[in-house]
């Protein structure tokens, strides 16, 4: 039985009419909550406050809380998850701003009114998930987890085929991209597993409620004109529900079985490709013809209501504050943002974390079982026990790795230099510290670094790392040596494995050997990636001698503390011979005639810096360079980048700060660069003109300048997590922006670069951070 067309064509226009903010009604001359256009000065970077957030017991007058989580005051204390964004809040807040204009205008970035609608009247949306969510996102993952192992089990059969080592007809998925013509048999397989997964498959009460300014009532009309469609229509298979729970309360509902949608018959035909017993039948549709869904829209003391469940039992309110998620420990949180711009707020309950934490646990199975069942079937192969058990070992080594640690989880965006989120709990890697120190985060307070990625883990995890790397390389050669042994590869194959296994491997060996006994070992479990923008540009052969004079290249650099000087030693005696002879090989097989240079060594105090130069075009700035002094161990692209690093964090400037991890991207530097760059190559245009390599770059120089006004918004982005004395994890992530200032923006809706725009006026004093407040 099917619904009228009439009913989904209503459907349809009003989400449509939804969506696009209930028409194009006159806007209001003033819009509550506005302010004006933030002033066009850089923003300044706020390093996260070490006092993270302490949850505290939640105070008996709970009103001033409810005030700052709106709708959270109806949902019941034990729903897992909740979203809330304050839509005109923020566009009150950037409406008269240059980028606002700019997204809005008639560029290819511009939005139409539908969404600029929305924006300005809604008030407030908010999503939140009931006390179900946990568990059913597990199931979810598990069914999806078997779609997944087929179309793995499918790579590695085709795998197998191609390899010689199985027939065609033995595979189970079909033709290629035909994993799902297995399903059937991989259902009969494990029936009862499977039918149980989706006889424990419901929907969790998911609710979404929406508070408007103006358009209340022409949404609520759309909805009154849906209830009369269904209501006045023919038979259908919906049965309707109206709860009405007082003045304040009125929803109502619609539920659908599937039992009054699709008969027996109809579901048995449905179902004729699985060849299932007429017992499987029975019990499948027994299944099957009990699941329901219940959706709906109503109203709720002001706020439109819309809502899906398994039932409507599902869908209650919170009878006070006292019973609502207002009144939750973690909550308390969200009280010391009372005095900031809030735009949006989000939550999940430890049952939530904890339980989703879980299903990293299963994600090795979706490699590692469709491996092992293709594995099993190859008779070439002879005794697998060996192979089986690497697999075995894989699998719990890397659930070792990518375990995690799951807590309650709280956070607030707000207006502030930009926007900044600020998160308390959550997930984590197992393998990631958090508590202690970090000796390189503070480098991202220096404006001269573009990048800065830091990462504390524990030396636990460092070497539950390396023994999956050790167990994979271990798997590979394994069956590379059985298929190989086979004599089923074609020649330029079997000669390159041969190339391998007696010359290159044993080097190899020793490398990894002395990598994972003793290099690794000798570093610290903190590492760093920077890279900065004053490097010298070498003489390279392709470019104008004044040009490279004049300009600049980025320098990168990996670094780690040092923690015993002489097991670094000792490995760099092992892996030196070992990865010459491995080189040297490589390029003899080629032809190549290269062998890996002596290195240049330059010896101060404790400090060695061992460079590697490329003949003919190299400077200082653009030379592969290994330092290492008792403190720190640099891998730099630049000899003069590796040495400034270690002497800055030898000075003392550089202070410990809490640990974890940090990206840090500083936008302001890049553009400089970026600028720098073009200014050099205007300079030098009539040379670069002359030149036929250069002229791809001096071609497209318009389109760089036209991309850095585009990015002129975007100050910084920051991304750290540390951990409190108690073990809570803190997270911040800050995007750091401003307006558009007014050339830029000329020159962006012009379409052009004009080099005849006046520059901006300074701001007086002190550089102010973005004004957004009230």
């Amino acid at each position: 039985m099917k619904l009228r067309k009439s009913i989904l064509a209503s459907t349809v226009l009003s989400i449509s009419y939804f969506l696009s903010g209930c028409g194009n009604d006159p806007k209001p001359e003033v819009a509550p909550d506005e302010a004006a256009p933030p002033e066009e000065v850089p923003a300044v970077v706020e390093p996260a406050d070490d006092d993270t957030p302490k949850t505290v017991v939640a105070p008996a007058d709970l009103s001033t809380r409810a005030e700052l989580m709106g709708f959270a005051r109806f949902v019941p204390k034990d729903f897992q998850t909740f979203v809330s964004f304050r839509p005109q809040f923020l566009h009150g807040r950037l409406k008269d701003t240059r980028i606002f204009e700019w997204m809005t205008s008639d560029l290819d970035t511009g939005l139409d009114d539908g969404p600029l609608d929305f924006f300005e009247d809604c008030e407030e949306v908010f999503i939140t998930t009931g006390n179900t969510t946990a568990k059913q996102t597990d199931v979810l993952y598990q069914i999806s987890s078997e779609i997944s192992q087929l179309m793995y089990l499918e790579l590695y059969e085709k795998l197998a085929i191609q390899s010689g080592m199985m027939a065609p007809e033995d595979a189970r998925t079909g033709e290629f991209n035909q994993a799902f013509d297995a399903f059937p048999e991989e259902f009969r397989k494990n029936f009862n597993a499977h039918v149980d997964l989706l006889d424990a498959a419901q929907m969790p009460m998911i609710i979404v409620a929406a508070r408007f300014r103006d358009k209340t009532e022409q949404i609520e009309e759309v909805l009154a004109q849906m209830e009369k469609d269904i209501m006045d229509g023919p038979e259908s298979p919906l049965e309707v529900i109206e709860l009405d729970r007082g003045p304040n309360e009125k929803l109502l509902a619609f539920k659908l079985k599937f039992s009054n949608i699709l008969d027996k018959e109809s579901f048995l035909r449905s179902v004729e490709d699985l060849e299932l017993t007429d017992a499987q039948f029975e019990r499948l549709y027994e299944v099957f013809s009990t699941k329901a869904i219940v959706f709906g829209f109503g109203k709720k003391e002001g706020y439109l209501v819309f809502f899906a469940g398994e039932s409507v039992d599902q869908l209650e309110f919170a009878k006070s504050l006292d019973e609502s998620l207002v009144a939750a420990e973690d909550s308390a949180f969200f009280e010391r943002y009372a005095e900031k711009p809030v735009v949006y707020q989000q939550m999940a309950s430890e049952a939530f974390t904890t339980d989703y934490s879980k299903l990293s646990m299963r994600t090795l199975q979706n490699y590692i079982n469709p491996a092992r069942d293709v594995l099993d079937r190859i008779d070439l192969l002879g005794d697998k026990r060996d192979l089986m058990a690497m697999l075995d070992g894989i699998e719990s080594m890397g659930n070792e790795v990518y375990r995690m640690q799951g807590g309650s989880m709280v956070g607030a965006g707000y207006l502030e230099d930009g926007f900044k989120l600020e998160v308390q709990g959550g997930l984590a890697l197992a393998l990631s510290d958090f508590s202690s120190p970090s000796r390189f985060a503070a480098l991202a307070e220096d404006p001269s670094f573009v990048l800065v990625w830091s990462s504390n883990i524990t030396q636990e995890g460092k070497m539950n790392l390396l023994e999956v790397e050790q167990l994979l390389g271990e798997f590979a050669g394994a069956m590379s040596d059985r298929y190989f042994a086979l004599d089923l590869a074609d020649e330029e194959q079997a000669e390159i494995y041969k190339f391998y296994s007696t010359t290159l491997a044993a080097d190899l060996r020793k490398v990894w050997t002395a990598i994972k006994e003793e290099w690794v070992v000798g570093l610290g479990n903190e590492g760093v990636l920077v890279m900065d923008t004053k490097g010298s540009m070498p003489k390279f052969p392709m470019i104008p001698s004044a040009f490279a004079t004049d300009a600049k290249i980025p320098r990168m650099a990996l670094m780690y503390p040092v923690t015993d000087r002489e097991r670094l030693q000792k490995s760099w005696a092992d892996i030196e011979p070992s990865l010459r002879s491995v080189i040297e090989a490589i390029s003899k097989k080629a032809d190549a005639g290269f062998t890996l240079p002596d290195p240049s060594v330059t010896k101060s105090d404790d400090l060695s810096v061992y460079s590697y130069p490329v003949t003919g075009f190299t400077n200082d700035d653009f030379l592969p360079c290994l330092a290492v002094s008792d403190g720190y161990l640099v891998i730099s692209s630049s000899k003069v980048f590796a040495m400034e690093l270690i002497e800055k964090m030898n000075s003392g400037d550089v202070k410990e700060s809490p640990g974890g991890q940090l990206i840090d991207m500083n936008f302001s530097t890049l553009r400089e660069y970026g600028r720098d760059l073009v200014d050099v190559t205007k300079k030098h245009e009539t040379l670069l003109a002359d030149d036929e390599v250069m002229m791809d770059w001096l071609d497209g120089i318009d389109a760089v300048d036209k991309m850095l006004d585009g990015m002129e918004f975007v100050d910084r982005i920051r991304y750290s997590t540390t951990a409190d004395s108690t073990g809570k994890l803190s997270t911040l992530l800050h995007l750091q922006f401003k307006d558009i200032p007014e050339a830029a923006y000329q020159r962006i809706k012009q379409g052009d670069t004009p080099s005849d725009v006046p520059p901006e006026p300074p701001f007086p004093g002190s550089v102010p951070e973005l004004e957004l407040d009230e």
